[in-house]
C-alpha cells in the first residue's frame, strides 16, 4: 500500500481509497487514511465505530476475485460508490478480471489493463465483460481489432482508449455496437489508410472525439465517418 494514492478532495466531498494488490484496506481513521498494521484485516473498509465510511470511488490495483474475503462486497453494497477503477500491470487472465470486475456495482467502471500480451481482439476475447464505461488497453501489442469485438460492451461503454499498441488492423464492423461512445483513443498504432476500412465508424453516433496521432496515416478518407454525427465543436 502506498499513501502517495491516497486522494481526499474536501471542496468536491470525494473520497478514494486506493488499494495495492489487496482487495481492501481497514480504515481506522476516515479522514487520514491511516492504515491497519495486521495485513490480515485489509479486506474491510471502515471507521473506529465500525460503520462503513461514505465510498464515492475506489481505486483497485491487479485484484482478483479469489482475494476478495467473505463479506467484504455485502459491506460496500449500497454505500454512495459511484465510480470504481480497476488497474492491471502484468500478465493476468482476462477471464478472472472480467469475473473480478462484475462482482462491483456503480454508476461507472472503468478497467485498464497495461502489459498484457494480447495480439487480437476478437468477439470472444471480452465475453464477461459488461457494464463498463470506459476502458483501456495499452502497450499490449495488440495488433489487430476484429468484428464485434466489444458487442457485450454497447450498453455502456462511453470511452475506449487502444493507444499505444501495434494495431495495424481494424475491421470495419469492430465498433459497430457501440452507440454510446463518446470518446474513441487509437493513438500511437500503425494504423494507415487500408487499415480503415469504409464505414469503420458508422455506428458510432454518439462519438464526440477522435485522435489517431501518431499513426500512419497520410489521410483520414471522409467515407469512415458515413453515419457518424461528430461533434463538429
Amino acid at each position: 500500500y502506498n499513501n502517495n494514492n491516497e486522494e481526499f478532495d474536501e471542496e468536491e466531498e470525494t473520497m478514494a481509497a486506493a488499494l495495492n494488490n489487496v482487495p481492501f484496506i481497514e480504515i481506522v481513521n476516515a479522514s487520514l487514511f491511516k492504515t491497519a498494521a495486521n495485513n490480515n484485516n485489509n479486506n474491510i473498509i471502515r471507521t473506529t465505530d465500525d460503520h462503513l465510511f461514505k465510498v464515492y470511488k475506489l481505486k483497485l490495483n491487479n485484484l482478483l476475485c479469489e482475494s476478495i474475503k467473505r463479506g467484504a462486497l455485502r459491506l460496500l453494497a449500497g454505500h454512495h460508490i459511484s465510480r470504481v477503477e480497476f488497474h492491471y500491470f502484468g500478465n493476468f487472465d482476462l477471464r478472472q478480471i472480467a469475473h473480478t470486475v462484475q462482482l462491483f456495482d456503480a454508476s461507472s467502471i472503468s478497467l485498464s489493463v497495461s502489459i498484457h500480451p494480447i495480439s487480437v481482439l476478437g468477439a470472444d476475447t471480452l465475453r464477461g465483460l459488461r457494464r463498463l464505461t470506459h476502458f483501456s488497453l495499452e502497450n499490449t501489442n495488440l495488433a489487430a481489432v476484429e468484428a464485434d469485438a466489444f458487442a457485450h460492451l454497447g450498453d455502456s461503454l462511453a470511452e475506449l482508449r487502444l493507444h499505444y499498441n501495434q494495431s495495424g488492423a481494424v475491421d470495419r464492423h469492430a465498433f459497430r455496437h457501440l452507440h454510446l461512445l463518446r470518446h474513441l483513443d487509437l493513438d500511437l498504432n500503425k494504423l494507415s489508410e487500408d487499415s480503415l476500412p469504409p464505414g469503420t465508424f458508422d455506428a458510432l453516433h454518439s462519438l464526440h472525439t477522435l485522435s489517431l496521432s501518431y499513426n500512419l496515416l497520410a489521410k483520414v478518407s471522409t467515407l469512415l465517418f458515413v453515419c457518424s454525427k461528430m461533434d463538429s465543436s
